[in-house]
């Protein structure tokens, strides 16, 4: 009878592990679909990482990436903006792109569902080799235009995203030691006895700096790279607090990401100091690194890791 007793009890303890097992199954299976990012997540991240982005002090940021031009505000009203856009070019009609936000608004949001985001293509009548004028600003109805902004393509220098939106993206989607685990693992470390230690994975080129001290980061990083096939150089040079990423697995390392073009084939990197030029610099060819086995991540950071 008691060895009766005892079978049942344990079919009922492994039935209840297992509801247990397809509960958490579950869970982490919703908690993966979250995470997920939509088709237009990931076109607005590349519009990110490689367009070139514009400040706006009325609080709509434009960004230009390929033929596409994109506004991005955060909300705080349920209806969705109107715009006047106007771009012009010498030899050329205006070209009134006019739109309420509801008409050009990008759907199915995750990672970015805390912003209206706005998409338009630039019109094939203009002439990217020639400069060109871009004005836009916002309507309100009964008002009219209640501000407007002037950007002169010839006017703009090299501007990258700075991360002001990560306080508003859904917090699922910048744990970026997930990211950083990743590229500790799969990626090419380069442990260097000064300046910055480098992590390159996946076209993002890592600066890492251990026991770093604020004056490290005064002086701006040049980053000039190569394109194959061409003697173009891609001059990417930023300021630290640019591009500078928080860990919390790591807080005390300082850490900076910039992402390389896709078709690099070498890269110079390092700083420059005003009065004595440049304080250090380091050069690879990406083929070098990659094909480099000894460039593993040997745990260098573990003693400042926080569990």
């Amino acid at each position: 009878m008691k060895r009766i007793i005892y079978a049942v009890l344990v079919c009922i303890a492994v039935i209840s592990c297992k509801k247990g097992d397809e509960k958490n199954h579950l869970k982490n299976a919703e908690k993966k679909e979250v995470k997920l990012k939509s088709e237009n997540d990931k076109r607005i991240d590349r519009a990110l990482e490689e367009g070139l982005f514009v400040s706006n002090e009325h609080g709509v940021d434009m960004v230009l990436f390929e033929h596409n031009i994109f506004l991005i505000e955060e909300i705080k009203t349920d209806e969705p903006s109107n715009f006047f856009l106007h771009v012009m070019q010498e030899g050329m009609d205006i070209q009134k792109l006019d739109f309420l936000g509801a008409q050009k608004r990008l759907d199915k949001l995750n990672k970015y569902k805390n912003f209206n985001v706005y998409e338009l293509t630039i019109p094939d009548e203009v002439e990217f080799s020639k400069s060109y004028r871009v004005n836009f600003g916002k309507i309100v109805k009964g008002k009219g235009r209640i501000w407007n902004k002037y950007i002169f393509s010839n006017k703009i220098k090299k501007s990258a995203y700075d991360n002001r939106y990560l306080e508003n993206i859904a917090s699922e989607f910048y744990d970026f030691d997930i990211e950083l685990n990743e590229a500790f693992d799969h990626g090419y470390f380069i442990k260097r006895n000064s300046g910055f230690d480098l992590l390159y994975y996946k076209d993002y080129l890592y600066f890492i700096k251990k026991n770093g001290k604020p004056e490290d980061l005064e002086n701006r990083f040049f980053l000039h790279c190569k394109l194959e096939g061409t003697t173009e150089i891609s001059n990417l040079d930023f300021n630290f607090d640019q591009d500078k990423i928080t860990s919390s697995k790591y807080p005390d390392l300082y850490i900076a990401r910039r992402i390389l073009p896709q078709n690099s084939d070498s890269f110079a990197t390092g700083q420059s100091e005003k009065d004595l030029g440049r304080i250090w610099s380091v050069s690879y060819k990406l083929d070098a690194i990659i094909n480099n086995n000894a460039l593993i991540y040997d745990n260098e950071y573990d003693n400042v890791k926080k569990e």
